[in-house]
């Protein structure tokens, strides 16, 4: 029984390694609630060394965590009540789209992910730290702790250094739409 054990971890693990290496991704921990939901809904809990697809959605519960690698390219880490939706994991034209929550993103290569919200987009130029957080009321900050990101909003598009965050806020009463960047 064991054997069989140590033989199922190891053919999991090789498959995540594929999987990645093929241009995929891999849940490399998680904790508490975490799901993969899958295109057509399909829903299975997340453990480590599971795959994740193009077009599927990881989702965090209350008091959950769960990181995602995308090969070399980044750890996406996302903290409690979060929804990440994988869009494209095609090696050069990764993207990403931010439901609500926060995700902690750290990119290692010229290979990182572009990084999609309701209010903006944030494309890495470098490698770098990279925290994004989208609230129920559509706001959306981001924040570099190192490295710098192209961030493009209706109202235009700016780069932002480390150190540097930017806070989007639209309301869809008055359909206005407002930027603030912080220091």
């Amino acid at each position: 029984m064991n054997l069989i054990r140590k033989s199922l971890a190891a053919a999991l693990t090789l498959a995540a390694t594929l999987a990645v290496s093929a241009g995929g991704a891999v849940v490399g921990s998680a904790s508490g609630d975490v799901a993969i939901v899958a295109d057509d809904g399909t829903q299975v809990s997340a453990a480590a060394n599971a795959a994740v697809t193009a077009g599927d959605s990881v989702t965090t519960g209350a008091d959950s965590r769960a990181d995602v690698l995308l090969g070399g390219a980044a750890r996406v880490s996302l903290g409690a009540q979060t929804q990440v939706r994988f869009v494209s994991l095609d090696p050069g034209a990764r993207e990403l789209l931010i439901a609500g929550g926060t995700v902690d993103v750290r990119t290692y290569g010229g290979d990182a992910p572009r990084l999609a919200t309701p209010s903006m987009t944030i494309r890495p130029n470098v490698p770098g730290t990279y925290r994004v957080t989208v609230s129920g009321d559509g706001q959306t900050s981001v924040s570099v702790g190192s490295g710098s990101a192209t961030i493009v909003t209706p109202a235009g598009s700016s780069t932002l250094e480390a150190g540097r965050s930017i806070v989007a806020r639209t309301s869809c009463n008055s359909g206005r739409f407002a930027v603030q960047l912080h220091a």
